[in-house]
């Protein structure tokens, strides 16, 4: 069970970076904006409108290969966080501290931050916003090695998040 609540944090992640990517992009690049549009709407649109979406018939090969692509995204996930942590301390914070500045500056309560505390949060945005393009580019080509777009990947792992079945067989799988 724990695999599988690991696979779902996983996807759930890759989904969320991926958009938070391509939202921060589609600021310079208006074409980047249609394209996150299409890119998000098979996934939204079931989910969101309660349609049936078409579903794929997914084999065990499907279903070992996802938990593959789960484990290498999680090391990527991994290897990020490390990154963001490292920033975060390069600038003489801690991930609370900086927790709580964001919370302050987002509550508007900036004149309670001194400037340096604001110019180190901009460099460290800054950087994060790197490292999740750097990120992002990593779980595409994780995807890419083993055949698959990211609009398939979630497709699948809606299938799965939403078939009590396609769970149980891939805990199974990943067992063995």
């Amino acid at each position: 069970m724990q695999k599988l609540l690991s696979f779902f944090t996983v996807m759930l992640s890759v989904v969320l970076i991926l958009g938070a990517c391509q939202s921060a992009s589609e600021d310079s690049d208006s074409e980047s904006h249609e394209m996150t549009s299409a890119e998000q709407q098979p996934m939204q649109s079931p989910q969101m409108q309660g349609e049936a979406s078409p579903q794929m018939e997914l084999t065990d090969e499907d279903l070992i290969q996802l938990n593959e692509i789960n484990i290498e995204l999680q090391e990527v996930q991994n290897t990020a966080s490390d990154k963001f942590m490292a920033t975060i301390e390069e600038k003489g914070m801690t991930s609370e501290e900086y927790q709580q500045l964001s919370q302050q500056l987002e509550a508007g309560a900036g004149d309670q931050i001194t400037e340096s505390q604001v110019n180190a949060m901009e460099e460290i945005n800054s950087e994060m916003m790197n490292l999740r393009v750097e990120m992002q580019e990593e779980m595409e080509t994780v995807l890419e090695e083993h055949g698959y777009t990211m609009e398939r990947f979630q497709e699948m792992s809606m299938i799965i998040s939403q078939s009590p079945e396609y769970q149980q067989r891939f805990m199974e799988l990943q067992s063995n």
